[in-house]
């Protein structure tokens, strides 16, 4: 696993083995990116079930201004937190607990985010919920973009109170549902 292109271009990340994790392709980070276009740079990022941080490393290496990462997993973290101090970066937050409990304090906080980045287990029933808390809890900007990879036996809502679908891709078994917040009346 490696980070495709940036400032980081090249760098090996460090995965952990077994079912705790499930890192998105190279193939497929490509694509989401390419998707995705200049749309990052700037931009703060909250990569959600992070992982390795693949998704918010990349977004990082791309240009993106800060990145927050959530993963539950102790283990998991502790490869996440070696991964970021790989990169230098002093812009980059990693909370260590349960999406749903780390998520809404974010909120309390008042933070917003231009792109967020989900990669739950699959088959958990993750996704719904989460897409909620970041509505209800006023996490996105008027502009963000919510990337949510998953099974692609999973069907995913078309529109969720101010999130819509703008796109769907399909990767051998994964799917990726791109979402956009709708239009604000002024």
């Amino acid at each position: 696993m490696r980070i495709i292109t940036g400032k980081h271009k090249g760098m090996q990340l460090k995965t952990v083995p077994g079912e705790h994790t499930r890192p998105t392709m190279d193939r497929v980070r490509e694509s989401l990116f390419s998707i995705l276009g200049s749309f990052g740079e700037g931009a703060n990022v909250l990569d959600l079930f992070a992982g390795s941080g693949s998704l918010g490393l990349e977004a990082l290496s791309r240009g993106a201004s800060s990145v927050t990462f959530v993963e539950s997993n102790r283990t998991v973290a502790d490869v996440l937190r070696f991964n970021v101090e790989k990169t230098g970066s002093k812009s980059c937050t990693i909370l260590q607990g349960p999406v749903e409990r780390v998520v809404p304090r974010l909120g309390a906080r008042k933070q917003t985010f231009d792109l967020v980045f989900m990669d739950p287990p699959y088959r958990m029933g993750k996704v719904l919920p989460t897409l909620q808390i970041l509505v209800r809890r006023n996490l996105l900007s008027p502009a963000a973009r919510v990337v949510v990879e998953h099974e692609k036996s999973l069907r995913v809502p078309v529109d969720l109170e101010l999130l819509f679908r703008a796109d769907q891709r399909k990767y051998g078994d994964t799917q990726i549902t791109f979402y956009a917040m709708l239009a604000q009346e002024v």
